[in-house]
């Protein structure tokens, strides 16, 4: 069985429109050159005109900027403090909105990803069949001889002018760590060599925790249309952040 301890951030992702960043052609690869010489551990890709590129390989985060929209996403996001995310994001952000000249915003986000690693699709779908996000089936499909092979719970609602969009799924990752690969065995039935053997065993199930193949996520969309020209791009993703821990992640954290 897995752990409840064991869910982790795997995600987060930033983004903001604007209207009237009709110079980025021209101001591109300025952009790209302010960043690759102001910010520890960034790689500045190719200037396009249909969005530009740079990464920070050390932290697994990329930008994309383009004359309509700024794009962040920190993968493996439970490595580093939220806190020192934002502050990456908030430094990209003023070098882009100072190179186009920015004032006007069409719509500010951020979202964040969790998941809780499972052993396969069948016990995802068992934990979500309990939870308080569900579906509820009409008898046409309750009684209907189907059986449910996964369920994707979402829905949209809206607070205090923030509007939220929550998913709740079942997941398989090609990429993850093969969970049927894991064999902890009892380490009072084992010689030195076979103990040494567990402890790389231990290691990959840790591993899995926070690459795993089998999983259930929990992602929140949170939105603003029309923010103000002042709005602090670190407040907003800390407050939405507590948001979502206080309110939305009982959902996973319950299971």
């Amino acid at each position: 069985m897995v752990k409840k301890s064991s869910i982790s951030f795997d995600m987060l992702a930033f983004e903001i429109r604007y209207a009237f960043g009709h110079v980025y052609l021209d101001r591109c690869g300025q952009i790209l050159v302010d960043i690759e010489r102001g910010c520890e551990g960034w790689i500045a890709g190719e200037a396009n005109p249909t969005g530009t590129i740079a990464n920070r390989p050390d932290k697994d985060y990329l930008v994309r900027f383009t004359g309509s929209q700024f794009n962040f996403t920190a993968q493996r996001a439970f490595k580093i403090e939220i806190e020192e995310i934002v502050k990456e994001i908030s430094m990209l952000w003023r070098i882009v909105q100072a190179n186009l000249s920015l004032d006007e915003f069409i719509r500010i986000a951020c979202r964040f990803f969790y998941i809780l690693p499972t052993r396969s699709i069948e016990g995802s779908e068992k934990l979500i069949k309990n939870s308080k996000l569900n579906i509820q089936y009409p008898d046409t499909i309750a009684d209907g001889g189907y059986a449910v092979l996964t369920r994707h719970p979402n829905t949209t609602i809206e607070k205090n002018g923030v509007e939220y969009i929550i998913n709740f799924t079942g997941m398989r990752r090609a990429y993850g760590l093969d969970p049927s690969k894991l064999a902890i065995t009892d380490p009072k039935t084992l010689h030195e060599h076979q103990r040494k053997a567990r402890l790389a065993e231990l290691k990959r199930a840790n591993e899995y925790s926070i690459n795993p193949m089998y999983g259930i996520q929990l992602d929140a969309d949170c939105i603003v249309y029309e923010p103000d020209e002042d709005i602090s791009v670190e407040d907003f993703i800390l407050t939405q952040h507590a948001v979502f821990m206080s309110d939305f992640f009982p959902i996973i954290g319950e299971l």
